[in-house]
């Protein structure tokens, strides 16, 4: 079995890029680390609708979204990689 990959700044441009290529690769278990957070899956869409396609969080669903569609199974984690606290 494949392990999991944790990737901080997993929403950002090079966090987002890495995922992509490993999720293309087939098989990959992403914990994207962020210290954003997103609304529960289920109000996605709701999310969307409300904020609108040019909005940060929507882009960020929409990466998500995408790294589903190609294989990948993906977890947000949210939490500062600054505070060891919030890490463990």
């Amino acid at each position: 079995a494949e392990g999991l990959v944790l990737i901080t700044g997993g929403l950002g441009g090079i966090g987002t890029t890495l995922a992509r290529a490993m999720a293309r690769e087939g098989g990959a278990r992403l914990a994207l680390l962020s210290r954003g957070a997103l609304p529960p899956r289920e109000r996605w869409e709701e999310h969307r609708a409300r904020l609108g396609a040019e909005h940060p969080d929507v882009a960020r669903i929409d990466a998500l979204r995408a790294l589903e569609a190609e294989g990948a199974q993906v977890e947000l984690v949210t939490a500062d990689v600054t505070d060891p606290e919030a890490l463990s």
